[in-house]
């Protein structure tokens, strides 16, 4: 009888603390206010296609995925940020910009066609001390992307012809590349640029490429470091302090050869999050990143409003208590077209 009660009594116990812990889990998710800020229909249009956003010096920078294949040139918008608040009360005002052309990326291209590769456009951005790195995707047949390094300067970005860095790709059993995959995301931290696979679910193990940025050069020297497999696609990331980030997890529903990207049938967590009535719908979510000495690791932090979770959310930048968050082009509805929001945390 008295080890029942103790039996029941421990058992309580365990389900208070139990309680506690999802309590406090759930106290400490973020939520947050999507405000949408108007841009002028230049930088709207849906052909810029923007792959990345960067804080630099309280601007903020919109860089296209400036595809020289389409003759689209390649260029970058600035904004400044002064008195952002402004354009979160008033949704009908709207946001300036300048335009900077990016220089020398045609060269680079070419360099690129030389080395057996078929360029896409620039994914990732990073922009400290007035440099500049650009990842570069390539055609999913490629076996490479690359990283490139530049300047700022005279309100333009001016590429290094000489620098060209190969980073190769990450392939399945079959020892294919991943369908549309390439480093969609780089981070900083030390010194050292991190840099992530848009594809992270390898059932074996999953690595980030982390390159030396201090001594960028032809034989730049390169390290695999390990992160927890992470299912869907890590299209952005931001810096948040003390060596964590955020990161956009994305699922696209498309079928075919972007079926790869599906999470196993037998997942019943991930297929809750993506699969309705045996239908795919797109999803899309925030997750902290946290980097420490042997490896990287993720949790899930907010997921997005279910009218947003169809868009193809490709730039994040934390700012103040918050994040910049911007699509490429594609929304839930044509007409397409490119939408800035900041996400205020309530």
């Amino acid at each position: 009888m008295q080890r029942t009660r103790l039996y029941h009594k421990i058992n309580y116990a365990l389900l208070f603390i139990l309680l506690q812990v999802c309590f406090i889990s759930a106290k400490a998710q973020p939520s947050f206010k999507m405000h949408k800020i108007k841009l002028p229909a230049e930088v709207s249009y849906f052909d810029n296609q923007f792959s990345s956003i960067q804080i630099f010096q309280n601007k903020l920078y919109l860089i296209s995925e400036s595809r020289l294949q389409d003759n689209a040139p390649a260029k970058i918008y600035v904004a400044d940020l002064s008195g952002y608040k402004k354009y979160l009360r008033d949704t009908n005002r709207l946001l300036s910009f300048s335009k900077y052309n990016i220089e020398n990326l045609d060269l680079l291209r070419k360099k690129i066609t030389a080395a057996g590769g078929d360029y896409e456009g620039i994914e990732a951005t990073i922009i400290e001390n007035g440099n500049v790195y650009f990842s570069i995707e390539t055609e999913t047949s490629s076996p490479d992307c690359y990283i490139v390094k530049g300047v700022l300067q005279n309100q333009q970005v001016i590429l290094d012809t000489t620098i060209l860095i190969a980073v190769p790709k990450f392939t399945g059993a079959d020892g294919k590349a991943i369908y549309n995959a390439g480093y969609e995301a780089m981070v900083k931290e030390g010194d050292y640029l991190y840099a992530f696979y848009e594809y992270n679910d390898f059932l074996q193990a999953n690595y980030v490429r982390v390159l030396d940025k201090f001594s960028f050069s032809g034989n730049q020297c390169q390290h695999l470091f390990p992160i927890q497999r992470l299912p869907f696609r890590i299209t952005d990331i931001t810096a948040t302090g003390n060596h964590h980030f955020t990161a956009i997890n994305y699922f696209y529903s498309g079928g075919g050869p972007d079926a790869v990207y599906r999470p196993a049938i037998k997942d019943m967590i991930l297929n809750k999050l993506v699969l309705s009535d045996g239908s795919y719908k797109s999803y899309s979510r925030l997750v902290d990143i946290y980097i420490n000495e042997t490896g990287i690791s993720w949790q899930p932090i907010w997921e997005f409003p279910s009218a947003f979770r169809g868009y193809n959310w490709e730039c994040i930048a934390a700012y103040k208590n918050g994040y910049f968050i911007m699509n490429d082009k594609y929304t839930t509805q044509k007409p397409y077209q490119s939408e800035l929001y900041y996400l205020e945390r309530k």
